[in-house]
């Protein structure tokens, strides 16, 4: 399992060590919209190198903000 935090700088690592893979799990930041939109760029680059049949799952992360602060959320359900 690999985390590369989504920094660029790991882009060249992510694709040589996921080629041919199974399965990958995206996460996003639920107090960071912008991380939630930048998930289909990683999508893409995952299925550019993944299994035609490799499953990826999309992994909200910080949930628990939303009981102690639900204000700082910025990804809603829906």
């Amino acid at each position: 399992m690999w985390d590369t935090a989504g920094c660029e700088k790991y882009r060249a690592m992510t694709l040589s060590h996921t080629r041919g893979a199974v399965g990958a799990i995206v996460v996003y930041d639920i107090s960071d919209e912008t991380t939630f939109y930048n998930c289909q760029y990683w999508v893409d680059d995952l299925r550019s190198c993944l299994d035609p049949h490799a499953m990826i799952a999309l992994c909200a992360n910080k949930v628990d903000i939303m009981f102690a602060n639900p204000e700082k959320r910025e990804v809603m359900k829906e």
